[in-house]
């Protein structure tokens, strides 16, 4: 197809739904699929080792494990987030790291951050799965404004999408979205 992509490696990740174009690509060219499960909680103390993760009790890592929904990239943020505010400690309440881990996410998003952050609200408070037909009816927003929101959440990891529905990757992330605001 392209002799200058021979020596090559590409490395992609897609949930249940692969884009129509990725699959024509994949079509074309050799193709080896793999699927990644999320971590097993008997695995978790070593991924926190491997993020250089500060030493947590068995409850805070339950709690850490269900704020991350089982995703390493929400526990390699964590991670990273207790790294640049050691003074917080594993004692802090976990919806508070939870959000102020959250903002940090968010503060870190290039476009229109309170479009986004309108948009996981009024979701949020849809319950654990809806679509993005009902996501338009609360904010308002023309449909092709709701489809460029909801994919820029997708890429982001805070909406997960599967079958024309879309929800939250974890129940911790959706109550954040329900009770929080944050600054622009």
């Amino acid at each position: 197809l392209y002799p200058s992509l021979a020596n090559v490696l590409i490395v992609a990740g897609v949930n249940e739904d692969m884009l129509p174009r990725c699959r024509i690509l994949m079509e074309k060219i050799p193709v080896s699929e793999f699927n990644l499960k999320r971590l097993q909680r008997e695995y978790l103390p070593a991924a926190l080792k491997a993020f250089a993760f500060p030493l947590l009790g068995d409850q805070e890592q339950d709690v850490l494990y269900e704020a991350t929904g089982a995703r390493l990239d929400l526990l390699h943020d964590f991670a990273s987030f207790t790294q640049d505010f050691r003074n917080l400690g594993p004692t802090v309440e976990r919806d508070v790291l939870y959000g102020r881990m959250i903002e940090r996410r968010l503060r870190a998003i290039r476009g229109n951050l309170s479009a986004l952050e309108e948009l996981l609200s009024a979701a949020s408070f849809l319950g654990s799965s809806f679509s993005q037909e009902e996501i338009g009816c609360l904010t308002g927003y023309p449909p092709s404004d709701v489809q460029a929101i909801v994919r820029q959440a997708e890429e982001e990891n805070l909406l997960a999408g599967a079958g024309g529905s879309l929800s939250f990757p974890s129940s911790a992330m959706q109550r954040y979205f329900l009770s929080s605001r944050i600054e622009n």
